[in-house]
């Protein structure tokens, strides 16, 4: 359990035995960052999107993404931060007090900053300035800690704060890539559960929640705070629609738990199964009730499942058929020139399934390792099918003319089934299938122990 700390005493204490902890720690963190910077390493930037990034989880996501081995090397996933003990430059709710105009001129510097990189995104310059201008404006995006700090200090005044609700769905909707999300996301979420018995916001809530969980190599949830809320949500909500809702991203979190790549076997498939148990039958008595909001925050490729009955049906296929362990089943797709394609046509050889998009920066970068792949590993064992999820496959067409792509290529679009019924959250998401249809890894980046499985896989084909 968290310690609960007075309100005037949430600075971090001058012991010494911390300062040598801390101590220790930074030299740990410089020594990972020297590792993630090396020679050859393609660093992807922080995605130009409108939520801000802190730069300690940009560093907590390099860490996340390095190698985890046993012996004296190993380097573990990162702990939860505590809250007691975040960096000085962090204001705390006592700094700030509860104060709502705060957070309102936080709010209307985003307004003006968010237009600011919309214009950016659909200015027609070449690609490269656009990026690099795009980089420029993330750098100036708003400061946001204050005002966290401030919603923070109305949630913790309860019930003498007329903004409590607005400030609580402040810190649920803003506080995602910030220090601590984890847990000022679910301060939020239980404030609305306590002052608001009749909020009719739950799909957007309960998404944007999702949208702050991050997993460990491992499949370790990062986000422990949240995972508990979604728990006593599916058990004790009032509401059996709110209860049906929890318990779906319940088991999303069991699924994308199942998907971490260094899980162990045992394990991941336990994940699987907890995932399968919580999903079956969420939706008895509520089949009709409207699953989420008409946009999904944080994911405008995926297109989303209209009522409750509909998103079990997706997530169950996404748990049976596309997650680590499960088995792959039948799909039906357009090739860029229009005939339909299957993917059983596949069968008896290794797969990679690419979810890619021609404006996907990190797709780009990692497209020529692609074809490395290809060149080298044998087309009687080896076939790579992408997935591009753009709007119109014309753009896919135009790409290939100035940038060889020796694969198949379909396109599904941003709304298709495929990339719902796949749970597509991410791009590029890769997915390696053996050839006996079972998948054997789910990941976002073509890591050196991705490719090496790969190539593993398809050196065992006999």
């Amino acid at each position: 359990m968290q310690r609960r700390i007075p309100r005037g005493d949430r600075r971090p204490h001058a012991d010494p035995a911390a300062w040598v902890g801390a101590g220790s720690a930074l030299l740990l963190l410089i020594a990972i960052a020297l590792y993630a910077l090396r020679p050859g390493l393609v660093v992807p930037p922080p995605p130009p999107d409108p939520v801000p990034v802190a730069a300690g989880d940009w560093l907590e996501s390099r860490i996340r993404q390095l190698p985890l081995t046993g012996g004296a090397g190993a380097i573990a996933a990162p702990r939860r931060r505590n809250f007691a003990f975040r960096p000085p430059r962090l204001p705390l709710p006592g700094d700030v007090g509860p104060d709502w105009a705060v957070v309102e001129e936080y709010l209307e510097r985003r307004r003006a900053w968010t237009v600011l990189e919309t214009e950016l995104a659909l200015a027609d310059i070449p690609a490269e300035q656009k990026w690099r201008r795009r980089q420029d404006a993330w750098s100036e995006r708003p400061e946001i800690r204050r005002a966290i700090a401030a919603a923070t200090a109305i949630v913790e005044a309860g019930g003498a704060q007329e903004r409590v609700i607005e400030a609580a769905g402040f810190l649920v909707a803003h506080a995602t890539a910030e220090p601590d999300a984890d847990w000022h996301m679910a301060v939020g979420a239980r404030t609305l559960a306590a002052h608001a018995p009749r909020f009719d916001e739950w799909p957007r809530v309960m998404m944007q929640l999702d949208a702050g969980r991050t997993f460990a190599p491992n499949g370790q949830s990062m986000a422990r705070e949240i995972d508990a809320f979604f728990e006593r949500m599916a058990a004790n909500a009032a509401d059996p629609a709110v209860r049906a809702l929890a318990r779906y991203y319940v088991a999303v979190g069991l699924m994308r738990s199942a998907n971490g790549f260094w899980s162990q076997p045992g394990v991941r498939e336990a994940r699987r199964q907890r995932a399968l148990e919580a999903a079956a039958g969420l939706s008895a008595g509520v089949e009709q009730e409207s699953f989420a909001p008409a946009q999904e925050p944080g994911s405008p490729f995926a297109s989303i499942p209209p009522t409750l009955a509909a998103a079990e049906a997706d997530l169950l296929h996404g748990i049976r058929h596309a997650t680590v362990g499960g088995a792959l089943s039948e799909m039906v797709g357009r090739r860029l020139d229009g005939s339909e394609d299957r993917l059983s046509a596949y069968a008896g050889r290794v797969l990679l399934i690419d979810f890619w998009a021609t404006g996907c920066r990190r797709c780009a970068v990692e497209r020529p390792a692609l074809r490395e792949l290809v060149a080298e590993l044998p087309v009687d064992r080896f076939t790579l099918l992408g997935i591009s999820v753009d709007e119109a496959p014309q753009a896919v067409i135009e790409l290939g003319r100035d940038e060889p792509m020796p694969w198949t290529n379909w396109h599904a679009g941003p709304a298709s089934d495929l990339a719902r019924r796949w749970y597509v959250r991410d791009l590029p998401t890769y997915v390696l299938v053996d050839r006996e249809g079972v998948v054997l890894a789910r990941t976002d980046g073509l890591t050196d122990a991705f490719t090496s499985l790969i190539r593993r896989t398809v050196a065992a084909v006999r």
